[in-house]
């Protein structure tokens, strides 16, 4: 067997009633062929029993290229405890995995050997899914939710997204403590290697639980986009590079809105229901983003 191993980081606050069946799970499934695991679970602040119920699932794994460690951190914070993950792994390619995820079965080996397969590469997300087996199908919510992950399949412009992501620890020894570090993190990328240093996998998809109610939909989108503007006030001429990342590879609106009916039509999608999403929805978000903003100096947008 290689010696080649990948550490691979889940982060984890208070899910005790899905760690085990999702990500767990789907890591103890993982084909992987010669190489090594290292998973390292970072409960972090957690006041429920997330960390017992991944000692528990652990000690029944026994797949001897699969490792498995817990370390459990007081305080309730994503990036510390991503930073932690990365302080302890000994790899040259590190992973992480949000905790309702589910990947397919050789995912972990397909994103080492993506990263691996081009020097110029550093950071690499996979195309994310929406398990729409949590929502009711056709309400408002399912058709939203479902659109949305299809506009981002087409658009080409979305940078990696922080659900599964690997990258090379050389360039990524420590995040910055923010919210977003997956945006900081692509933008830092590009940035500082260029645009073919990072990518987005589209042969697979990491499957995710989607928001189910309309307070989690605004309240997530509000962070998304609280976080994007933390990035752009706290590193000057980010913005601009993301403007600039955008742009490359966009689809032109005739194009984009063209697949966009075709994908309506089979999904039963009234096309007015697109415009409602873009002139309402979208609109509602960015003005709970702005109440974000007012309360976060306050520590107090958990709330929102």
């Amino acid at each position: 067997m290689s010696d080649t191993t990948i550490t691979l980081i889940v982060p984890t606050h208070n899910e005790q009633d899905l760690i085990c069946e999702r990500s767990l799970k789907t890591l103890s499934q993982q084909e992987l062929g010669d190489l090594r695991l290292k998973v390292l679970v970072i409960p972090n602040g957690c006041q429920d029993a997330t960390a017992k119920n991944a000692r528990n699932f652990i000690s029944k794994q026994s797949k001897k290229n699969i490792s498995w460690q817990v370390e459990e951190l007081e305080l309730g914070h994503r990036t510390k405890s991503l930073n932690y993950g990365i302080s302890l792994a000994e790899t040259d390619i590190v992973m992480y995995l949000n905790p309702d995820c589910i990947l397919e079965p050789n995912a972990i080996k397909t994103m080492y050997d993506c990263i691996t397969g081009s020097d110029k590469l550093n950071y690499v997300g996979m195309l994310e899914e929406p398990d729409l087996s949590f929502l009711k199908e056709g309400t408002m919510l399912y058709k939203t939710i479902q659109l949305l992950a299809y506009n981002r399949k087409i658009s080409g412009t979305h940078p990696p997204s922080g659900r599964f992501i690997a990258f090379r620890k050389e360039i990524f020894p420590k995040f910055p403590e923010i919210h977003s570090e997956d945006t900081w993190a692509s933008l830092y990328t590009y940035k500082e290697y260029g645009p073919e240093s990072l990518k987005v996998f589209m042969g697979q998809t990491v499957k995710f639980i989607p928001y189910t109610n309309w307070i989690d939909f605004m309240k997530v989108g509000s962070r998304y986009m609280e976080g994007t503007y933390e990035v752009f006030e706290r590193f000057p001429g980010y913005e601009e590079v993301d403007k600039k990342r955008a742009a490359e590879g966009k689809l032109d609106d005739e194009t984009r809105m063209s697949l966009i009916a075709d994908f309506c039509t089979k999904n039963d999608i009234d096309m007015e229901f697109v415009q409602n999403i873009k002139n309402v929805i979208f609109p509602l978000v960015v003005e709970n983003t702005k109440l974000v903003r007012q309360l976060s100096d306050s520590g107090t947008w958990e709330l929102v």
